[in-house]
């Protein structure tokens, strides 16, 4: 019995680091599995066709476009989700970043100049829940996504143009205005949102910076 006591400790001391680390790691939970197996379906690259965005495990959904009115007049900000297509109220992963226009609707991650300008914030809320945040210098802007009816929404906090605040809007369009010194951004200004009340109404107004909730 010693010897064998003594046996795995050996082994133990010189296991290599990656199974040391592997034995450090805490187990998956099934539904941090299901996510991970998922994201690993999920379109990557520098431009990524407008009709390869959905894949044989995951339906893609284009939730958001944020047009803006600084940079390159033919690319947009949009919010895309994929769904699971045996499980469509999770979803697999919800990103913000290129559209590109002039490649029809190709998509592409944002480059080191970009981010000087635009901060990007991903933060998981649940199976079907993600939260993101976009904006720049400490102004930042916040929508959960959801994965709702089959689809999935983009929702806001929104002060509207009569000075109402509706705390949870659907965006269906959005537009970033940056700040700017003689015509140089510095920084972003406001987020203008076009979105559906929880009453089924429509408003117009400016998404409210977010404080960290």
């Amino acid at each position: 019995m010693r010897r064998l006591a003594l046996l795995a400790l050996v082994l133990a001391c010189h296991a290599t680091p990656q199974e040391a680390a592997a034995a450090r790691e805490p187990p998956r939970t099934p539904a941090a599995a299901d996510a991970a197996s998922a994201r690993g379906e999920v379109p990557i690259g520098p431009n990524v066709p407008a009709d390869q965005l959905d894949t044989p495990g995951l339906r893609h959904v284009e939730v958001l476009r944020i047009d803006r009115d600084f940079g390159k007049p033919h690319f947009d900000i949009v919010l895309d989700a994929w769904l699971p297509r045996d499980r469509p109220d999770r979803l697999a992963e919800a990103r913000l970043w290129w559209l590109k226009r002039h490649r029809a609707d190709a998509r592409g991650p944002f480059g080191k100049k970009s981010l000087r300008h635009v901060e990007v914030h991903t933060r998981r809320l649940g199976p079907g829940r993600i939260r993101l945040r976009i904006g720049g210098k400490g102004r930042l802007f916040a929508f959960e996504v959801v994965a709702e009816d089959g689809t999935a929404r983009a929702y806001t906090r929104v002060r509207t143009a009569d000075g109402r605040t509706v705390e949870r809007c659907a965006a269906t369009s959005a537009v970033l205005h940056a700040k700017k010194t003689l015509g140089i951004v510095t920084g972003i200004d406001r987020l203008a949102v076009r979105c559906t009340t929880p009453a089924g109404t429509t408003v117009t107004g400016e998404a409210v910076p977010d404080a960290g909730r």
